[in-house]
């Protein structure tokens, strides 16, 4: 009886220490996933500015392509 208290015990030190890791682990990748829009704004808006100035720095442009 004393055994089986014992492996309950460590099993949940076990359990309970592998699930704090891995929410601790998880942080990083949920503030990524969480704050993409606004990186992605972020890299967009210098070249939306860039557009203002004239057709030579408007990357969004579509150019057509040259006939034969």
């Amino acid at each position: 009886m004393l055994a089986l208290a014992i492996f309950v015990v460590i099993l949940t030190a076990v359990v309970a220490t592998c699930c704090i890791l891995g929410c601790l682990a998880a942080i990083p990748y949920l503030g990524t996933v969480l704050l993409l829009p606004v990186f992605v704004f972020r890299r967009a808006y210098s070249l939306y500015y860039l557009a203002q100035y004239g057709l030579d720095y408007d990357v969004f442009r579509l150019v057509p392509a040259a006939s034969p």
